[in-house]
């Protein structure tokens, strides 16, 4: 088992603190906590437990007893900029996209043929290609921190049928909605506020606080977002970037604020993601596997989607031609959710 501290709580009621083992996969992180923990007897370490196959969560308590609300940390890195790509694409506005976009479209437009098909070629990852076609159809950069399917690849996974059923909608014309809402409201925001404006309406409460949701309920825990108290976002959204970006460091202003608090080889560290090996599970010895189970599920009989180009992305990342192991794995658990409720 795989453990990560999400936080630090606090009893409804005082207890005997619980002596905590020694299986923090940074030590110096739980010394801390327990420093923290003596200094408040009231208080309680909630951790998470991630079954190596990647999606068993299970939240538990070291005494296992009397913790029924915890506070935990979702909001922050979309206000402060915590994400490595929240400054990733921060650069690339900055650096690019502000001059280019003022190019005229037609120039754009036939500087995209080109260079799509070249960067698609050029790079492994599809990222290069997709916003070269963004800047071309003069759409926007940024329409969220993490997608699986860009618009291209989107088109090719659909059937004719739901093509057609959809009739041109684009991811575009979804994010469009939120970006003119923000221009309309503060027109004077920068790029960073507008991203994090998306972000708190799409990403944040479809999956993140969704997910946070199902796994403390799921043991009678509430989980509560001090970050996302009305007063700190609408202070943190009037914040300029130079405070939430410094170079590479997200959070800046956040992680200065607590220096006195937390040793800086702990508020420093690289950010630590939950990725699944997603990657070797598709090119490993179940690998074929799952592809079968993904092929075959019921959800096929919908026709909603083109299997043939389904198999060639699995072909691809199996040759190692190409890391499509986030598309397959998000069809696969679409796969496994619709055979177990709904087929």
């Amino acid at each position: 088992m795989q453990v990560t501290m999400l936080g630090i709580v606090h009893e409804k009621r005082p207890g005997r603190l619980a002596q905590l083992p020694l299986i923090e996969p940074d030590l110096a992180l739980g010394a801390l906590v327990r420093e923290r923990m003596r200094a408040e007897p009231r208080s309680r370490a909630l951790f998470v437990f991630v079954g190596k196959s990647g999606h068993s969560m299970k939240v538990l308590t070291w005494d296992g007893t009397g913790t029924i609300v915890v506070q935990v940390g979702e909001g922050s890195d979309e206000l402060f900029g915590g994400y490595d790509w929240f400054g990733t694409y921060l650069r690339i506005q900055e650096r690019f996209w502000r001059f280019a976009e003022r190019a005229p479209i037609a120039a754009r437009r036939a500087a995209a043929t080109v260079a799509v098909p070249l960067a698609q070629k050029t790079f492994k990852k599809q990222k290069a290609g997709e916003l070269l076609r963004r800047l071309g159809a003069d759409q926007s950069l940024f329409w969220g921190g993490v997608g699986v399917f860009d618009d291209q690849t989107k088109s090719k996974l659909l059937s004719p049928q739901m093509r057609a059923h959809y009739n041109g909608l684009s991811t575009h014309d979804v994010v469009r909605e939120y970006q003119e809402r923000i221009e309309s409201a503060r027109p004077k925001s920068d790029f960073a506020a507008r991203m994090t404006y998306l972000e708190l309406k799409l990403r944040l409460p479809e999956l993140l606080l969704m997910r946070v949701d199902k796994i403390t309920m799921a043991t009678s825990v509430e989980a509560r977002v001090p970050f996302l108290d009305h007063h700190l976002i609408e202070y943190a959204m009037g914040l300029p970037r130079n405070l939430k970006v410094k170079g590479r460091t997200g959070k800046h202003i956040l992680k200065q604020a607590l220096e006195s608090v937390l040793p800086k080889d702990v508020l420093y560290k690289p950010k630590r993601g939950f990725g699944a090996p997603a990657r070797e599970w598709f090119r490993g010895p179940r690998g074929d596997e799952l592809i079968q189970q993904l092929m075959n599920s019921r959800i096929r009989e919908r026709k909603f989607f083109d299997y043939n180009f389904i198999q060639q992305l699995a072909d691809e990342h199996l040759r190692e031609q190409q890391d499509w192991s986030a598309h397959l794995w998000a069809l696969l658990n679409l796969s496994v959710w619709y055979d177990r409720w709904i087929g």
